[in-house]
C-alpha cells in the first residue's frame, strides 16, 4: 500500500462496529415479526421466527469476523 492511500481511521472502524450491532438487532427484530406472522397459524411457531432471527444475527457476526480476519492478514502482509 502506498503512502497516498489512506488507511481506515478510527472513525471508520467504529462505524463498522456500529453497523454490526445494528444488523444484529435488525435480524432479531425481523425474526420476531416473522414469528408473530407464523403465530397466527400455530402459536408455538413464534419461537421458530425468533430462532431464525437469532441465527441470522450469529451469521452476521461470523461474516464480520471473516472480513476482519481478511483485513488483518492483508495488514500483516503489507507491513512485512
Amino acid at each position: 500500500m502506498s503512502e497516498n492511500q489512506a488507511k481506515p481511521n478510527k472513525l471508520v472502524k467504529a462505524a463498522n462496529s456500529l453497523s454490526l450491532g445494528i444488523s444484529m438487532v435488525v435480524a432479531i427484530i425481523i425474526g420476531i415479526f416473522l414469528g408473530k406472522a407464523l403465530a397466527y397459524l400455530y402459536p408455538p411457531l413464534f419461537w421458530v421466527g425468533v430462532f431464525f432471527g437469532v441465527c441470522a444475527a450469529i451469521l452476521n457476526v461470523y461474516k464480520a469476523y471473516k472480513v476482519q480476519l481478511k483485513l488483518l492478514d492483508e495488514d500483516e502482509q503489507t507491513t512485512k
